[in-house]
């Protein structure tokens, strides 16, 4: 067990400073920005102002799974 928890925190370890060593995170794929401009511009063209009162809360029932909406 105490060579699980000491390769786990070597993964952990490794892990931290692969990506806060140098701050050097992959940037955001050019298709991927794109995407995500275009769900915004929809957005903001069926609400104006920006509202988020497009998006919806659905309710769970006692299993957790979605209601239907009436």
């Amino acid at each position: 067990m105490a060579d699980l928890d000491g390769n786990l925190a070597g993964a952990i370890e490794g892990v931290v400073s692969r990506f806060s060593a140098d701050g050097s995170i992959e940037p955001i794929n050019p298709i991927q920005a794109a995407i995500g401009q275009l769900i915004q511009s929809r957005l903001s063209e069926a609400t104006p102002g920006g509202s988020t009162d497009l998006v919806e809360v659905m309710s769970r029932d006692a299993s957790g799974k979605f209601e239907k909406s009436p």
